[in-house]
């Protein structure tokens, strides 16, 4: 693909990956990331994402963007995208760019391709920060307790796998990796991902992986999915 658009974005991870289902829409081209923007997105993200977009086939590059012109500014995206919107974040940059979603099918199509390398595995990702659940959440208990022959790994960060242990009474052990491409194969090629809201989540969503995802639902927050055959609310 030759495709001389440009695209700016200015982070975080997760939304980088929702915008690319508009980015390969569109036909792709190169894609400029902010690390001096307001949403936290630093070098260490770029280094730590680049891998993952250059192994798309609708992008042609990924720099570092200082101030160049682009045809499209995917940090619209938040003027169409609050707390209280429902649906997939993806679809907010095409409402933003005035694409109507009707026949476009980023509900079951995955947009984030990268090698099937099967692991069976259970992926699990889980951040403190994005539950507002006081309880233990007994789905959790029982997937463990009924998949007793099946593997199950922990990713994201190594706080967040010791504190789910904690508080689950187990002990998945923690899989650091590389860079997101490596985050992204182990999650395309398991059994299926499971967790909250979070970067991990919207790789699982964006390849369309089997997913059980636990929303927060408290008032004036919505998590962002699709409902399709093979994602389940926990």
């Amino acid at each position: 693909m030759n495709n001389k658009l440009k695209f700016k974005h200015s982070g975080k991870m997760g939304d980088i990956i929702w915008s690319l289902a508009y980015v390969e829409f569109m036909g792709g081209g190169t894609l400029y990331l902010n690390v001096n923007g307001t949403h936290g997105f630093t070098l260490e993200n770029y280094n730590f994402m680049k891998p993952l977009l250059e192994k798309q086939p609708y992008i042609n590059e990924v720099k570092l963007w200082n101030g160049e012109s682009v045809d499209y500014d995917l940090d619209n995206f938040r003027y169409v995208m609050n707390k209280t919107w429902k649906g997939s974040a993806a679809g907010s940059y095409f409402n933003v760019f005035g694409v109507p979603l009707l026949g476009i099918d980023i509900e079951t199509k995955p947009w984030l391709y990268v090698d099937y390398v099967p692991n069976d595995n259970i992926i699990i990702s889980r951040s403190p920060s994005l539950m507002n659940r006081s309880e233990t959440n007994p789905f959790w208990e029982n997937l463990i307790r009924n998949n007793p022959n099946r593997k199950f790994l922990f990713v994201g960060l190594q706080s967040e796998c010791d504190t789910f242990n904690a508080k689950h009474n187990c002990n998945i052990p923690y899989h650091p990796v590389q860079d997101a491409l490596e985050l992204a194969v182990l999650i395309n090629g398991s059994y299926l991902w499971t967790g909250n809201h979070s970067m991990p989540a919207v790789i699982a969503e964006a390849t369309k992986r089997t997913l059980f995802l636990e929303v927060r639902g408290d008032v004036g927050s919505i998590d962002h999915y699709f409902d399709r055959p093979n994602m389940f609310i926990i």
